[in-house]
């Protein structure tokens, strides 16, 4: 059996013939295996379209683990085919024991198993392209949901300005302009001289927890995690990278998760002074009186206090949502974008960022048929090259 391998080290099997991958083989191929680590998703691309069976070594279902089982999926690698590490035992993405882990790692035998299983079935990458629409069991997190059960805006504060979405188009429709043409935020109304005056106009009484730090910042750019799977984490790290010093990747969420890209812990990446996170109680990090170019705020579902949300909503320079590239991500992101635009408040939405796929990506021309005449930019984010152009685009006007 002839196996196809993108890993560095050789590999010596009986049953199999180990042949370095350089994404152009030649002769007979029964089957690829693609591990985890450098050109890892070049590597999937191209193993993908060879029409043979594909193993996919994902390992640890760490950050960077759950980026290749994204990226499996997307190709359409079946479960059974792509090995994780789970509890000292090598698994199958579906929960099946595959082999016991070696050294705390995946082993050849278990590879080999997997790959005689694949080929044995016939287990062949295959992207779903339609399937039947699952309902939501609860309303999107993104919007925000009246007491009457109909989707509304951010809260409001008592006497503040209404929310706009932007200027009505040549369409009639509001808040879906192309970024370059979308001008910036109006300022709010100021509040009267005199003491007690606040950043933004609001007085020091009705100031919001994160009114002292919005009114340290130049720009903010309100990053929606458009459905639980999408890697709005990834996303916006990747844009405090590229915009560089004087930038804050601001969390705000019922339980930290991205704090990761700056630490080891909650306290250690809050004393980078890169992040910042917020439970709608209270902020960590931040706690300098620095100004600020940019913060990148990071909204997870679930949320936590609406009040914080619309804080940064009305702060915002550009609204986004990270949207999921696989199947049942793309289905709920689709969903949840249609109703934030459908919600007959005239919500803004800049543009929707497709986690960890090329701009050549089906499933970016799914959300560009979907939205393509509503919002004005919507792309496809694969590598660390890719957020440069993407946070000029942001902070444009």
């Amino acid at each position: 059996m002839h196996v196809l391998f993108n890993g560095e080290k050789k590999l010596r099997a009986k049953e199999a013939e180990f042949i370095s991958f350089n994404g152009q083989p030649g002769g007979k191929v029964d089957a690829c295996v693609v591990v985890r680590g450098p050109r890892f998703f070049e590597s999937l691309s191209a193993a993908a379209d060879m029409g043979v069976p594909v193993v996919v070594v994902a390992g640890t279902e760490d950050a960077a683990g759950a980026e290749c089982i994204r990226a499996a999926e997307e190709c359409g690698v079946p479960g059974e085919c792509v090995l994780v590490l789970r509890g000292g035992k090598v698994t199958d993405l579906n929960g099946k024991e595959v082999a016991p882990a070696i050294r705390g790692g995946v082993g050849l035998n278990a590879v080999l198993d997997a790959v005689k299983f694949a080929v044995a079935n016939g287990l062949v990458p295959e992207p779903v392209v339609w399937a039947p629409e699952e309902e939501p069991e609860q309303p999107p997190e993104a919007v925000w949901m009246a007491d009457d059960g109909q989707a509304a805006p951010p809260a409001e504060a008592e006497g503040g300005p209404e929310v706009q979405g932007g200027p009505a188009r040549a369409d009639g429709r509001t808040g879906a302009s192309p970024l370059p043409e979308v001008p910036e935020r109006e300022a709010t109304a100021a509040a009267p001289e005199g003491e007690g005056a606040a950043p933004g106009g609001a007085t020091a009484a009705e100031e919001g927890v994160l009114s002292p730090l919005l009114g340290r910042v130049g720009k903010v750019i309100a990053l929606f995690q458009s459905c639980p799977g999408a890697d709005s984490s990834s996303v916006a790290a990747g844009l405090v990278r590229a915009l560089g010093s004087g930038t804050l990747h601001l969390e705000v969420s019922n339980a930290p998760a991205s704090f990761s890209h700056y630490g080891a812990s909650l306290e250690e990446a809050a004393a980078s002074g890169k992040y910042a996170f917020c439970d709608g109680r209270s902020v960590v990090g931040a706690g300098r009186q620095e100004l600020y170019e940019c913060i990148v705020a990071e909204i997870r579902v679930p949320i936590g206090n609406p009040q914080v949300v619309d804080e940064i909503y009305r702060a915002a320079h550009r609204v986004v949502h990270v949207v999921g590239h696989n199947f049942r991500d793309a289905t709920e992101s689709v969903h949840n974008v249609q109703v934030w635009l459908d919600s007959g408040m005239g919500l803004r939405l800049d543009a929707l960022v497709v986690d960890r796929v090329p701009e050549s990506s089906h499933v970016v021309e799914l959300y560009r048929g979907n939205f393509g005449d509503r919002i004005g930019m919507i792309v496809g984010i694969e590598k660390d090259g890719d957020f440069r152009p993407l946070a000029e685009a942001l902070l444009r006007g």
